[in-house]
């Protein structure tokens, strides 16, 4: 079973949990997609994929609304 996590954040909810794909909205990665593969606490998650395997906070993440098997 996958944990999911849903965290209020300024204008809304963002759904995170391990499967999840995301967009990359910041740093030099910004526009990538990739997918959640761990949730380290309450701000940051590791991401892989386009992105490079990196700690990353939620705040720089837009989830889509697709959800894979790890």
């Amino acid at each position: 079973m996958a944990t999911t996590t849903i965290l209020r954040v300024i204008g809304g909810y963002k759904m995170i949990e391990i499967g999840r794909v995301i967009v990359k909205l910041a740093g030099r990665d910004a526009g990538k997609k990739g997918l959640i593969i761990d949730i380290l606490d309450n701000k940051f998650v590791m991401i892989d994929g386009e992105t490079r395997r990196r700690k990353c906070n939620i705040l720089h993440l837009e989830p889509l609304n697709q959800v894979v098997k790890v």
